[in-house]
Order: structure tokens, then sequence, then C-alpha cells
């Protein structure tokens, strides 16, 4: 359903009052594909969690809220398994999810405001891990001609903090799920990150659990920056910078 006139409050992390001219939610693949197909959403904005949108006014272009849901096991082996998240899903509840069912390696990236189908476009990472680590596949939707695509790890082309979406793909595609594969035993859990390590030996865990893990960057992250539902926020952004050899010793110096 096409609504005019919504408040946006509710659907970006500063919790700015801006206001929708035009508004659809798109549940499922086949709710994408419809509203695409409507001239007056051609140049809509994508809105996921609202995490990464600053709303200064009302916007200009229609607003397509991508609300797909649901996560599931797709496959299963002996020593790790791959799970598919709709778009819609919250990122830090999907965290939480794969730790429940006792499955590592998304911990190091627990309490990363925004949904799922934005990790991929900026190749999410924090505490020594990055979405490509766990990336298997994700399936996105051609906004010209709404077709269906599959895009494994190689044609993402993850970067740092970079994919496909940010550059080739950009206004060109809406992901609306993505697969992880993630690991149910004998793996390296990543404890490289200074804080967190020291975190844990604080604790007097020296050999943690993925649980304990996020646990302690959960407990780093909550006292960096306010729940956004509190006070307003996007919690920590930020690039760190590249330079070359000669660069960094002459910024040493």
């Amino acid at each position: 359903m096409i609504e005019q006139g919504v408040s946006l409050k509710n659907y970006n992390s500063f919790g700015v009052a801006a206001e929708a001219t035009l508004f659809a939610v798109a549940k499922t693949i086949k709710d994408l594909q419809s509203i695409l197909k409507d001239k007056r959403f051609t140049s809509a904005w994508i809105l996921g969690g609202g995490s990464n949108t600053l709303f200064c006014d009302t916007p200009k272009a229609p607003i397509i809220h991508l609300a797909i849901s649901g996560i599931e096991i797709t496959e299963e082996q002996r020593d790790d398994v791959i799970i598919k998240a709709g778009a819609g899903v919250n990122w830090h509840k999907l965290v939480l999810w794969s730790l429940e069912k006792g499955f590592g390696g998304l911990e190091n990236l627990a309490l990363i405001p925004g949904n799922v189908g934005a990790a991929p476009i900026q190749n999410i990472g924090a505490y020594g891990v990055e979405l490509q680590d766990v990336f298997e596949s994700c399936t996105l939707v051609n906004r010209n001609d709404r077709s269906i695509e599959t895009y494994d790890r190689v044609a993402c082309q993850f970067g740092y903090r970079d994919s496909i979406f940010k550059r080739e793909l950009k206004h060109k595609a809406v992901i609306t799920d993505v697969s992880f594969r993630l690991k149910k035993e004998n793996y390296q859990l990543n404890t490289s990150y200074g804080v967190i390590a020291q975190l844990l030996a604080s604790k007097g865990i020296s050999t943690p659990s993925p649980k304990e893990i996020a646990n302690a960057v959960i407990s780093i992250r909550s006292t960096k920056l306010p729940d956004p539902k509190q006070l307003g926020n996007a919690r920590s952004f930020f690039k760190n910078p590249i330079v070359d050899h000669d660069q960094f010793m002459q910024l040493k110096s």
C-alpha cells in the first residue's frame, strides 16, 4: 500500500520527524518489484534501519521501506552452517539469534546499528572482523528491469568499508536478503583487538566463547554512545585513512 505524508520519525535512528510525500513498505520481493514498477518510485530512496540516514528536510524522493523479515538455516554441515536473513532484519537481532543457535562468526559485529540489507553495501566491520569474512551471497533486485540476481563474495568486490553497491551498482540494485556462512565448532575466535582482549582478561576469561566476546563488544560499545532509542544517534561511524609508506613516514616524523 502506498501512503502519503508519512512521518519518518520512527524510521531513522536520529529520530528526525521528517515526512515522506510518498511512502511504501516492501515486505517481500514481490512487494518490492511491484513498487518499483510504479513510475513514481523510479528514483525512490531505499530505507532500512535508518542509521545511515539523516533527514534535514522533507525528502524529495519517495521512500521505500525495506521490511523483508525472516531468518532461516539453508544448509548445514558438520562444522559450519549457512543462514539467510531478510534485508529488513535488525542486524543486532541477527547476531543474537546466531549466538543462541550456537553459531559463531558474527560475535565481533554485535550492536552495529541498522538492518541486514545495508551490511554488504558498507562491508561493515568492527573489532577485527568484517562482513566479507562470513559472507556467502546476497539476493538483489535490479531497479531497472526488476530481475532477481544472486551475488557471491567475489561479485560483491568487497574492500575496506566498500563494495560494488557503493560504486557500479549504486542506486541500481536493492539487496533483499543476505546469506552467511557461520561456524558450529572447531574455529578460531578473533580476540586480536586490544580492547576486547583487555576486557576479557579483566574478567578472568582466557578461553572465551562467542557469547562472551559478543558481551564484551556490547559492553564496550555501550560505554561510547547512548542507545539511539534514548538519544538519537548513528553510533560510531568512521573510516581509517589509508596512506602509502612515504606519507606514513612523513606523518610519523
